[in-house]
This record gives structure tokens, sequence and C-alpha cells, in this order.
């Protein structure tokens, strides 16, 4: 291995875009394979706890995230159709106190965006979809369906649930359907507000069960 081990990073999600972010502070040499031909603002809503918050201290973006992210004062779970509350777990200033930094929820393309731009441009290379890998011992070896080959001392495999990396290392082994579905929607809150149901910035619905 060279001085400065060079490390590839396969897939540039929130982890292993944080990943390069860490990795670069600590002055290694990282470059970021991204199968998707450039950025998009991806996705819906998604929480950030205070122990990913810590990380995003470390990588310069915990100020700018708690500008633009929501900061809910309580977790709700409520009855789906009357509105009860199930349960109620406190975040806010309480989060702050306890675990040492904010709980949010924010835009997941937004959060992903001031991940990348935590990157220089020269350690993202995008329309690299990862087609073989093979460890040489000294080296490890990958291919790209745009025909490029790239070496690397270390890969690091965030390719998500199809990922080639882990097929490698653990075989053919393709995503099961648990049976679980999660919906979204948008929707006017003065309705709402109005009295249709409790509004809260931060809530799930459920149903409540005899034990």
């Amino acid at each position: 291995m060279s001085k400065t081990p060079r490390i590839a990073v396969i897939g540039a999600g929130l982890g292993g875009a944080s990943a390069a972010a860490l990795l670069l502070q600590d002055g290694f040499d990282v470059r970021v394979y991204e199968q998707a031909p450039s950025f998009a603002r991806l996705g819906a809503g998604i929480h950030v706890g205070p122990n990913v918050m810590k990380i995003m201290r470390r990588i310069g973006i915990e100020d700018v995230m708690n500008a633009q992210g929501s900061h809910p004062e309580c977790w709700y779970s409520r009855h789906w159709e009357t509105g009860d509350v199930l349960a109620r777990i406190p975040l806010g200033a309480h989060a702050v106190k306890e675990y040492g930094a904010s709980y949010l929820t924010v835009h997941r393309g937004d959060f992903h965006a001031l991940l990348m731009k935590a990157l220089p441009s020269s350690a993202v290379a995008f329309g690299k979809f990862l087609t073989r890998i093979e460890d040489l011992g000294h080296v490890v070896r990958m291919e790209f369906a745009d025909g490029s080959v790239e070496e690397a001392d270390l890969v690091i495999g965030a390719d998500g649930v199809n990922s080639r990396i882990r097929e490698e290392l653990l075989g053919h082994e393709p995503p099961k359907y648990a049976g679980y579905l999660a919906h979204r929607a948008v929707f006017p809150t003065p309705a709402v507000k109005a009295g249709m149901l409790p509004f809260d910035a931060c809530v799930n619905g459920g149903a409540k069960t005899a034990t």
C-alpha cells in the first residue's frame, strides 16, 4: 500500500458522502464513484437525530442544517383515525440538553446537497456504475460500465440495497420484500388545524393495540 492509502467509496448517497468527507478531513486520498450521471435532489422528509448531527458538526454543516431544518418539540404517535396520543417523546431543547445536539426533520435532498457541497468536485466521479471488483492482494481493481478501470488500496461499499460490493463479499443475495409499505402525502394544514385532527410538526399514525 502507498504511504497515503487510496480509498474508493462506491456510492455518493448520504452514507458515502459522509464517509468521504470525514476521511478527507483526516488527510486520506479519497475518491467517490457514483453511478448517477449527476447529483439530483431526491427523496422526501428525513429525520436526523442528535448522534447524526454530531457527525455533521465534524463535517462542518451542523449550523446550516440547524438553520434550514425543522426543530419539533416532540415526536407524537397518534391514532390514525381519532388523533389520540399513543406516545410522546420530548425533543427540541430537551434533545440539545440531554444529547448535545438538535433533532431535526429536513428534506433528504437538501441534506444530501449539503453533504455533496462539503466534498471537492475533484473527489467525486459521476456516471461510474461498478460492474466488477477484484482484490489482487496488493490493490483492489474496479471495472465500470463505461469501460474505465480504477485501482485503490481500500474500497468502501456505500452502494445501497443492490450493493455490488456486498455481492462480491457475501455472494448474490437479492433484497426480500418484507410486506410493509410507507405512504407519504402532502396536504394543507389549515383544515387540519381547524379541527379535523390535531396537527404536530413530527407525528406518525398508528392504531391502539391490546396486550
